[in-house]
């Protein structure tokens, strides 16, 4: 924050606790909506006061107020310019109170000290010592020369005889064959079946007589 910025922190009135940050050369404060800083409340007038900066700070001068302007208690004269001091109370009226002060500066974040290990530290030394380190190099188990890895299994062959693919055809002729002949046996069956009912009723009266069966 800058030297020469200030605050008006209301400490009674409407709004308790408030910040106003005066970044303008000229600010008015009072009831009426259209002050730099308005205040609503009855005991305020509708253009209660004036502020104004120097190259100390800002003056206060009181607009003619109903109610009157108080610094730290004492009335101004209306018309009558007085220096701010950081830290003094602006009184309008008995309703309004607000405090006269420069931003409180922001602190820095504390950052934390950052301790060196020292079990580290004791043996770092040791971990860079090019003569104690031993480079790992991978054991691997002898192997035989070429000459004796035995050579891969050569599946014998077998000796069980093949079937020729012929045997099947054959069977499935078989098959077929006798697959028609009980077929063609069941067609006879049927025809016969059909000539029987056929005489019966064409020929069954007569030939029955003829038999002498009734």
């Amino acid at each position: 924050m800058s030297e020469n910025q200030f605050q008006l922190t209301v400490q009674k009135g409407p709004q308790p606790g408030k910040v106003y940050l005066l970044l303008t050369d000229a600010v008015t404060i009072g009831r009426d909506p259209m002050a730099d800083i308005a205040l609503n409340d009855p005991e305020v007038s509708r253009q209660h006061l004036r502020l104004t900066r120097t190259a100390s700070g800002y003056v206060v001068e009181d607009m003619g107020s109903t109610n009157g302007t108080f610094i730290d208690g004492e009335k101004l004269d209306a018309d009558t310019p007085l220096s701010l001091t950081d830290g003094q109370t602006i009184s309008m009226g008995s309703g309004v109170t607000v405090l006269y002060q420069t931003p409180a500066p922001e602190e820095p974040a504390a950052s934390e000290p950052v301790w060196a290990d020292e079990s580290f530290d004791a043996f770092a030394p040791d971990l860079y010592e090019p003569e104690e380190l031993e480079t790992a190099v991978p054991e691997f188990a002898h192997t035989p020369p070429l000459s004796e890895q035995a050579a891969p299994a050569v599946p014998s062959a077998s000796k069980t005889p093949l079937v020729p693919s012929g045997g099947g055809e054959q069977q499935q002729k078989r098959r077929r064959n006798i697959t028609i002949a009980v077929v063609s046996l069941i067609l006879l069956c049927c025809c016969c079946l059909l000539f029987v009912l056929s005489a019966y009723f064409y020929w069954g009266d007569p030939l029955m007589k003829w038999l002498g069966l009734y």
